[in-house]
């Protein structure tokens, strides 16, 4: 039976959005919550194998800070997620725990960006991980899918595709090696200006969109995806003029 556990919460709207562990007895929960000023705040937990308890993570932003995902490399290094606004525009905001302290780690927009976001964060060793998401330029307002990789020293932006001229995006991460990453999520067909799935691979060279389902006749999407054994999982929804009902796809890696 599943059994609510005490958590701290410190502010009236509180939230999170990721857990990762390290063992039983060392796990993460990242997230945000809004302040007494009504600016939202990245908001970082940990379980030490009794309770859980906030740690202090930089929230940059003077209006809007959000960690969305973690990605651990144990025992130590871990890494969360996300975007940060001051004002009107968006930017990507990685941080990284090096056993003591929460630090932000600078990261990348796309160029001539409203916004930029990163959703999803996935770590192969300390020197190769990967982080997607979206981000939509001043000049046509349209959706496009982000990518960055984080080589040792530095993160930088990788070229990735787009499905539709009307707007992409990727929502989740998962590795099966070095050269053999995917990620899923949407993009808005042209013909029908409808949400259709979108899963990119990475061959060790380039990203690349694969073939993915589209069972809805409404709207089909991707948020997540998981790696078991040699099996890829993905989720999200589909819809039809009836209902709008879970979405689960899966590819047998070889």
């Amino acid at each position: 039976m599943w059994t609510a556990i005490t958590s701290p919460s410190p502010g009236q709207l509180s939230g999170l959005s990721d857990v990762k562990a390290v063992s039983a007895n060392d796990i993460w929960g990242a997230g945000a919550y809004f302040n007494l000023s009504g600016n939202q705040q990245t908001l970082v937990e940990h379980w030490n194998g009794k309770a859980w308890r906030i740690v202090s993570s930089p929230s940059p932003g003077a209006s809007y800070n959000n960690l969305s995902k973690l990605a651990i490399i144990p025992p130590k290094n871990i890494w969360a997620v996300g975007s940060t606004s001051s004002g009107s525009t968006s930017q990507t905001l990685v941080e990284q725990w090096n056993g003591k302290t929460w630090q932000i780690v600078p990261s990348l927009n796309a160029p001539n960006s409203i916004y930029s976001d990163l959703a999803a964060v996935v770590a192969i060793d300390a020197n190769d991980i990967w982080a997607v998401g979206s981000s939509e330029s001043y000049a046509s307002y349209e959706t496009s899918t982000l990518i960055e990789h984080w080589s040792g020293s530095s993160w930088q932006i990788v070229p990735s595709p787009n499905a539709g001229t009307h707007g992409s995006l990727l929502a989740g991460i998962a590795a099966a090696s070095a050269n053999d990453l995917w990620s899923v999520g949407s993009y808005i067909d042209a013909g029908n200006f409808l949400p259709r799935t979108l899963i990119e691979h990475w061959n060790g060279t380039t990203w690349r969109i694969a073939k993915s389902p589209d069972p809805g006749t409404l709207e089909d999407k991707l948020s997540a995806i998981a790696l078991v054994g040699t099996t890829l999982w993905s989720v999200g929804n589909e819809a039809t003029p009836a209902q709008n009902d879970p979405l689960i796809v899966r590819l047998a890696c070889h």
